[in-house]
């Protein structure tokens, strides 16, 4: 059995192999508000991180409201003005001195002003709908007080601050015993966050003489959390935590082991390469790097040798076929809510199939005269490219979902401007589906008409006359003979 604080590799390596997503890295990502402070890169504090991403989004939220009630002020402004011009309007009909060309400047005016009313009423909608989505993205605070959630991290950050070095190496050694013992249990997610509840103890040392006491303990728990993270296949939190332990031994052999043997889950090979060429110079009789090792070259290898048609066919063929049921449903959906849950609860939606599943669909439904329908899945299709593409640029690793929650605040943001790119480049899709079908029925149209004009004969022998062959065209019901090579002559009709 694999032991969390085993050797460089042998004793620490039993994950069974598994293929990624094809993204890169994840330690830019930009998490979103309510996201738990466990999922904190390690090398930050958590609990203050989110201390601040709150304290930011209130603060957002307080110009927010400024702007609503300066936009309402605005509007009563206007609306009074527009009941002026039109009771000066009266006044002038009454008073029957209102010549047609000044009425009709206070009718342009009114104009204008019922105009820019109806503008400043749509922005307030839109702004007033945005208030709605903030209980969804982060829990409101009553009376300038944090969320429960946060107040209880930062009581217990205050609390760690104020135990001695020795009672913080104490209750790391605890948390340290407890994740062992889950560990052992192959209870992997439920181990590291035992670990990670220990390695709290350690984890903010500033001072010299404190770091060089707690380093054996903050050593083993990164090194820890780093071989739960590989068992859970969060490759990037992996690569961070064995981090951790090499801030605390730069040549530690199982760090880096474990370091490289993330970035292979996180498909980056030549780092994951470099680190496990490393681990087997300082751990030269460790089968399980040398291995590991060899997985990485051969991965690294086929990563950069390109695929052939055949292969990619293959590929897509497989994908579809397993996953039609997830495609077709996702294409029809026509909610972003429901969208943005059925991606999270099907991954598999986030790669080049779906979206060539789609694109395909599309062409099919351009095809039997849909464009309607065509354009709904065009735009679900956009969705996933957008998503997968932010991923890349982003380098999400773990879970590509992780930019899905960021993609549909931006379809929600009351900035129309938010969405112009998403717009442009859907119509764009749409247009090339347009395009492309008018082509195809053209090609099919010639097609026909080709195979109208050709005739499909087959040879055949005449009773009564052995050794003379006749052509005759089914088809066409008509008989020919042969005269010379490519030359017939049509002796009867069938």
């Amino acid at each position: 059995m694999a032991t969390a604080e085993g050797g460089g590799g042998a004793a620490a390596e039993s994950a069974t192999s598994h293929t990624a997503t094809n993204y890169d890295k994840w330690d830019m990502l930009d998490l979103s508000d309510d996201e738990d402070v466990s999922d904190c890169h390690p090398n930050i504090d958590g609990k203050l991180w989110l201390r601040l991403k709150k304290e930011k989004q209130h603060r957002k939220w307080q110009e927010e409201d400024a702007e609503l009630h300066a936009l309402e002020q605005e509007m009563d402004a206007k609306k009074k003005k527009l009941g002026d011009v039109e009771a000066e309007i009266q006044r002038r009909k009454d008073a029957g001195f209102g010549d047609e060309q000044s009425l009709g400047a206070l009718q342009a005016q009114i104009a204008t002003i019922a105009g820019e009313m109806e503008e400043s009423a749509r922005k307030k909608a839109k702004m007033e709908e945005r208030k709605t989505w903030r209980s969804s993205e982060v829990a409101e605070v009553a009376d300038g007080e944090l969320v429960s959630e946060e107040r209880k991290a930062l009581d217990r950050q205050e609390e760690i601050a104020e135990l001695s070095l020795e009672e913080r190496m104490a209750k790391a050694e605890e948390g340290k015993a407890a994740g062992t013992a889950l560990f052992k249990q192959q209870q992997w997610a439920a181990a590291r966050d035992a670990y990670s509840d220990g390695f709290d103890y350690v984890r903010l040392l500033e001072q010299p003489e404190q770091l060089r006491q707690a380093a054996d303990i903050r050593l083993a728990l990164a090194n820890n959390l780093a071989m739960c993270c590989l068992k859970t296949e969060e490759w990037g939190k992996a690569v961070s935590f064995a981090n951790r332990a090499l801030d605390v031994e730069p040549d530690n052999p199982k760090a880096v082991y474990r370091r490289g043997w993330g970035s292979l889950g996180a498909r980056d090979f030549e780092d994951a390469v470099k680190d496990l060429t490393r681990a087997a110079k300082l751990s030269p009789k460790d089968k399980a790097i040398r291995k590991k090792l060899k997985e990485a070259k051969a991965a690294r290898d086929k990563a950069l040798k390109p695929k052939t048609d055949d292969e990619k066919a293959d590929e897509y063929v497989e994908n579809a076929q397993k996953h039609d049921a997830v495609y077709r449903h996702f294409a029809y959906l026509r909610d972003d809510d429901k969208s943005e849950e059925y991606i999270n609860d099907h991954p598999e939606l986030l790669n080049e199939h779906a979206t060539g599943w789609m694109l395909l669909h599309c062409l099919e439904l351009e095809m039997e005269g849909k464009s309607r329908e065509m354009h709904k899945v065009a735009r679900q299709n956009e969705m996933l490219e957008y998503i997968t593409r932010s991923c890349r640029e982003v380098k999400i690793v773990d879970d590509p979902r992780a930019a899905t929650m960021p993609f549909f605040r931006s379809l929600r943001h009351p900035d129309p401007r938010a969405r112009d790119g998403f717009h442009s480049d859907m119509q764009g899709v749409i247009d090339k589906i347009t395009a492309r079908a008018k082509e195809k029925k053209l090609e099919q149209a010639a097609a026909a008409e080709e195979a109208e004009e050709e005739i499909i004969v087959e040879k055949m022998e005449q009773a009564g006359e052995p050794g003379v062959e006749y052509l005759v065209d089914k088809k066409g019901g008509r008989v020919f003979r042969e005269l010379e090579p490519g030359q017939l002559e049509q002796v009867r009709t069938l």
